[in-house]
């Protein structure tokens, strides 16, 4: 009894664990017309996942604003808004029209955030040469945005992180 403790303790979650971030992969495979090709997708950190997103979250316009008055008091609802009290405004025809050019314009920089992403998930071997700015434009111009989507979703779930994107999206 005393010696299957001890074994129980000598193999405990921190030294199962120690290590395994640095070579936990997953392979993604990518179709483009009659090409297919396998990438190593890596694990990164969550806070460098974070550090990426906010980098382009910064370079995204401020949403539009409509002004409607309220109880008497003209007040100023950023659209899209998720606030119960507010979320209704989003289906004002004026804000319908805001929304629909502020997303056009977000759009190329969402578009660039999920290819910088994907660059970030890919393994060393498997990123295409040129410094960083290199690679993404060589990205961009040459690899399907589903695919990046694709990468982008596996090294999602190699971090245990939910947020999945959608590959229907349209951001091309």
């Amino acid at each position: 009894m005393v010696k299957e403790l001890k074994e129980a303790k000598e193999t405990n979650f921190w030294d199962q664990i120690k290590g395994k971030k640095a070579c936990l992969t997953d392979i993604v495979e990518l179709k483009f017309a009659d090409i297919t090709g396998k990438m190593t997708v890596r694990f990164v950190d969550a806070d460098e996942v974070q550090d990426i997103k906010s980098k382009y979250d910064v370079k995204l316009p401020k949403k539009p604003i409509i002004t409607r008055e309220i109880s008497g008091n003209k007040i100023n609802i950023e659209v899209p808004n998720d606030d119960p009290k507010y979320k209704i405004f989003n289906n004002d025809p004026e804000a319908k029209k805001k929304i629909v050019a502020w997303e056009e314009k977000c759009r190329p920089i969402e578009k660039e955030s999920i290819y910088r992403l994907a660059y970030e998930f890919l393994a060393e071997g498997d990123r295409p040469a040129g410094n960083l700015e290199q690679a993404v434009k060589f990205m961009i111009e040459s690899l399907d945005y589903i695919n990046a989507v694709k990468i982008v979703n596996a090294g999602m779930k190699l971090n245990n992180l939910a947020v999945q994107i959608e590959e229907a999206k349209n951001v091309s």
